[in-house]
């Protein structure tokens, strides 16, 4: 088995990816917007939302509300995390068992 085939789905897992999708339009077709920090994310109302951004040490408008500390409903889990532009890598379980794996190949 490849390293590539060790992550890709299997069926029922990429049934219950597919369901999570729909889940996910009819959020945001409902006018929910997301909000995520490193491993949670929280749903909003973005009904009346025009931007969601950084604070640079102050709030950028009277109509901000600073979003830490409110009760939103959200889901947390170590997959969600957000990553920068740099490379990536998935580490597997078990001693590599192809070249690709142990960096030799692009």
């Amino acid at each position: 088995m490849t390293q590539k085939e060790k992550i890709e789905l299997t069926p029922r897992q990429a049934q219950a990816f597919r369901s999570f999708k729909k889940a996910f339009n009819r959020c945001i077709d409902s006018g929910i917007i997301f909000y995520t920090v490193l491993d949670t994310m929280s749903a909003i109302n973005g009904k009346h939302v025009v931007d969601i951004m950084d604070d640079n040490g102050s709030a950028p408008t009277k109509n901000a509300l600073q979003i830490s500390g409110l009760c939103l409903p959200e889901i947390s889990h170590y997959s969600i995390a957000g990553w920068a532009d740099d490379r990536h890598f998935v580490v597997l379980r078990g001693e590599p068992d192809s070249i690709e794996a142990k960096g030799e190949k692009e």
